[in-house]
């Protein structure tokens, strides 16, 4: 299982596995515009730094990597099994690929105390 880092959308798309590179230029008259060049194609697309949305990985230290690889040994280990003896809690686990670093579980897996979410309060 191989857990990526971050995820990049642009226009609100995920574009992740389309992109080779994304840098943030910051001088003169490119001033906040990201760089990005996709997969087999060298031309570099510039884009308004609000049209791009970077989203950082809850997996942020070796800590956090080490626990997440040890509650997917737990599911496997104990997890609820098929009458074909299919381990779903294992399998479910195995097919995340990124955890978002406002997620609850990214607060878990850094012991980090939940803050109050503004947009869903009563």
């Amino acid at each position: 299982m191989s857990l990526k880092k971050e995820l990049i959308y642009i226009d609100g798309n995920n574009k992740t596995n389309d992109i080779v590179s994304c840098r943030l230029i910051d001088i003169g008259f490119m001033k906040d515009k990201y760089a990005i060049k996709y997969k087999n194609n060298d031309t570099e697309y510039f884009y308004n730094a609000n049209k791009v949305k970077i989203v950082k990985s809850a997996i942020s230290s070796e800590k956090s990597n080490n626990l997440f690889l040890y509650l997917n040994q737990i599911a496997e280990t104990v997890g609820l099994t098929t009458e074909e003896g299919k381990n779903i809690l294992a399998d479910s686990c195995s097919k995340i690929t990124f955890i978002p670093e406002y997620s609850i579980l990214a607060n878990f897996l850094n012991r980090i105390e939940p803050s109050v979410n503004k947009f869903n309060n009563p």
